[in-house]
């Protein structure tokens, strides 16, 4: 067991030294993302109809794209490293704004425009060929 163990940390290791600084920057600020997301409290932040209210804070759901986008884009990444983190990141978005209405067309999910973005980063990490971290 401590040999897998050693093993495994080596594998990781040797993950972070192929990664140059840039990418480990940018993991590290998905990392800061997700804390943002799971800090930050209230319905105000998920909510447009709320956020619309007080259009002079700076809510969450304000960022809702770039959120999304960043997201894929990590999770879509060509480092391996920064897959996992990049999916985790895009189902805590998903997970929070996911029961979201659009106020701008009745009956849709705020989510539905970002659709696309979702489910290609999702059906990329199951596919046949995705690593093991995340099928």
């Amino acid at each position: 067991r401590r040999h897998k163990e050693r093993q495994v940390e080596a594998e990781e290791e040797a993950k972070w030294e192929l990664m140059t600084p840039r990418w480990q920057t940018r993991l590290f600020a998905v990392e800061c993302v997700r804390r943002l997301i799971a800090t930050v409290g209230g319905p105000t932040h998920f909510s447009l109809t709320l956020a619309r209210q007080q259009p002079h804070e700076d809510m969450l759901v304000n960022s809702l794209q770039q959120l999304v986008s960043v997201s894929f884009t990590v999770a879509t990444s060509t480092i391996e490293a920064m897959r996992p983190q990049g999916v985790v990141t895009l189902l805590d978005v998903v997970d929070k704004f996911g029961e979201q209405e659009d106020p701008d067309v009745d009956g849709h999910a705020l989510l539905e425009q970002y659709h696309a973005q979702i489910s290609s980063a999702l059906r990329a990490c199951f596919s046949a060929d995705a690593e093991p971290p995340l099928a």
